[in-house]
């Protein structure tokens, strides 16, 4: 993983002309090795696998096969999640924010209106994944996260059936609504605890 601060953006779209960006590099290396604390420490052990919501398909069965939770099942005051602070730069960095803003107009709304938002961490184990579905607010950004040296193959992320992006550690996903995505199974190649993959995912739309 590099430990540079540059955000490096890649606009791209899908056959059917949605717009996702990957953003690589989204935290500093300080701020993994914290966020990486919180999640083996405080979050990945008291992650469950049954109603922690999530997609199902047509006939009600769960679409996540992981371990999750909300931040909000953690702390009755989220701002104390570590992560959660780290993951406000999202906002509150002026130069992400703009290359987010300027890269396409589905996401202009971020300069105009405030943002309301919920944060879940995910774990996904051996043969883990999540199947394909859609998310119910404005935008949402995914960010990928696992032990050094990573302990897994696969994991990667569908969009539309049409496109495929490989997990890579410190890369985040962002896509609006409506956009058909899922996690493929991942295969341990390391019996190391907690070697597994990580995602914290932000969900956001405006502030009525």
């Amino acid at each position: 993983m590099t430990h540079s601060h540059d955000f490096d953006f890649k606009l791209q779209f899908t056959k059917t002309g949605r717009p996702f960006i990957i953003v690589d590099n989204f935290l500093t290396h300080a701020e993994y090795l914290t966020v990486m604390n919180e999640l083996d420490t405080i979050i990945r052990p008291n992650m469950r696998r049954e109603d922690t919501g999530g997609a199902v398909s047509q006939d009600g069965k769960a679409l996540k096969n992981n371990n999750a939770c909300f931040v909000n099942d953690m702390y009755t005051d989220p701002s104390h999640s570590p992560t959660q602070r780290i993951m406000k730069k999202f906002f509150e960095n002026k130069g992400f924010t703009n290359k987010l803003v300027e890269s396409h107009w589905a996401f202009d709304w971020f300069k105009k209106f405030g943002v309301e938002e919920s944060m879940q961490f995910l774990y996904y184990d051996q043969k883990d994944s999540y199947g394909k579905h859609v998310d119910t607010f404005d935008t949402t950004a995914l960010l990928w996260l696992c032990k050094e040296p990573q302990g897994f193959e696969g994991g990667d992320f569908i969009i539309e059936d049409t496109e495929k992006v490989e997990f890579k550690n410190n890369r985040m996903v962002i896509f609006k609504v409506g956009t058909y995505h899922g996690v493929e199974p991942i295969t341990r190649t390391s019996e190391l605890e907690g070697h597994g993959r990580y995602c914290i995912s932000k969900f956001m739309r405006p502030l009525a």
